[in-house]
């Protein structure tokens, strides 16, 4: 988590927080890396996923996508097991707020 914690990336989930407060957070495995985890970070109107590799040392934080509507996200992505304070995200201790719904379209 350091390393997202030290990027540019963690500066956009701060800011996206100011505005649309706490969001949802999942950390998973990332496809095709063992060094490698996927972070989705999602409010009720955006989402963004990240990929942090160790292994990685010149872009060790690179985002993967981003989207307006939950139902676009996997179900591994939409497993929230973390959760953001200022910008930081920990694992663990998710918060105790409701679900986030998942409209299908």
């Amino acid at each position: 988590m350091a390393l997202f914690n030290e990027s540019e990336a963690a500066h956009t989930v701060a800011g996206l927080s100011r505005t649309l407060g706490a969001p949802q957070v999942s950390v998973g495995a990332a496809a095709g890396s063992a060094s490698a985890v996927r972070i989705t970070v999602a409010w009720e109107l955006c989402w963004y996923q990240w990929r942090v590799d160790i292994g990685e040392e010149m872009r060790a934080v690179t985002e993967l996508a981003k989207g307006s509507e939950l139902y676009q996200l996997d179900i591994s992505a939409r497993h929230w097991n973390g959760r953001a304070a200022d910008g930081q995200l920990l694992l663990g201790m998710p918060s105790r707020r409701r679900a986030m719904p998942v409209s299908a379209r």
